[in-house]
């Protein structure tokens, strides 16, 4: 892990870099972190389909169940699966450890798979 930490800060949001870091911090239990490490690239809007299925595990390994759930949602819509996509986001609404500030952007975001599902 450490070697990767050295690499991601050497290469910062490099693609293979940050797949292979965040994959190593979840293999170590540190999936927060891993998060992290993903969202650098994700909020820049580089959204590959690796690291939401990657995000999504990390989610759920740190008991975040419904923003694991809203990520496979982004990750299927993201191969045009547009209904598992909403099927997930169903099942994130039903998550017990939905906060109001995920849920309005979980049903936000299931207004806009429904379009593309009409």
């Amino acid at each position: 892990v450490r070697i990767l930490a050295r690499l991601n800060e050497l290469y910062p949001r490099h693609l293979p870099v940050v797949h292979h870091y965040a994959d190593a911090l979840l293999l170590t239990g540190e999936p927060l972190m891993a998060m992290t490490v993903i969202d650098s690239l994700l909020n820049e809007g580089r959204e590959e389909p690796g690291l939401l299925h990657l995000r999504a595990r990390a989610a759920d390994q740190a008991g975040q169940r419904a923003v694991s759930q809203e990520t496979m949602a982004e990750y299927y819509f993201y191969l045009g699966q547009y209904g598992e996509s909403l099927h997930q986001l169903e099942l994130a609404l039903q998550a017990p450890d939905l906060t109001p500030f995920v849920e309005e952007r979980i049903r936000s975001k299931r207004d806009i798979v429904r379009t593309w599902i009409r």
